[in-house]
């Protein structure tokens, strides 16, 4: 009884990796969750000094992932940097948002040391300015954040704000 109190608990998680089947949620051993609960989690563990279970994006997914990639024109086995970056979307600043643009020359300077910058973000967010060697997600499949999750487990780099993304990536 006590082990499964620490399961419930999600103290104690059972061996294997969680995988991707859906869009938008990713089966753990507790169930289906949704990628930002599953941020969310993620965070609490790292704050209490945890390492989260890595993931493994199941076959479906990856064929998904292929798929938007190709109409992306992004290469899956070139370096890649991942850019999230949390705009304040006019509302009071935290220390969360900044200016999208302030990133420009971290982008420039990736692709010219050899790697795509591959941005994705919430829909709100405003799109970054046709570069050669940068794909904006967040312009390209607006609302589709079905790529999120591979760049982040995938990508060589993570340059992120301090929001959900980044905990994932750690």
């Amino acid at each position: 009884r006590e082990l499964a109190g620490l399961m419930d608990r999600g103290v104690l998680i059972p061996l294997g990796p969680p995988y991707v089947e859906d869009l938008m949620t990713v089966k753990t051993r507790g169930g289906f969750i949704d990628l930002y609960s599953l941020l969310e989690n993620i965070g609490v563990k790292l704050a209490e000094g945890e390492k989260p279970e890595p993931f493994n994006l199941s076959g479906a997914y990856m064929e998904r992932v292929e798929h938007l990639a190709g109409i992306a024109g992004i290469d899956l086995h070139q370096p890649t940097m991942a850019l999230h970056v949390r705009e304040s979307w006019g509302t009071a600043f935290d220390q969360r948002s900044v200016e999208r643009d302030t990133y420009l020359p971290a982008i420039r300077e990736a692709i010219k040391l050899g790697y795509q910058v591959v941005r994705f973000g919430g829909d709100r967010q405003t799109p970054f300015p046709e570069i050669t060697g940068l794909t904006d997600l967040v312009a390209k499949f607006p609302g589709d954040n079905s790529l999120d999750l591979y760049f982040l487990t995938r990508a060589t780099f993570l340059m992120s704000t301090l929001s959900g993304p980044a905990s994932v990536s750690l």
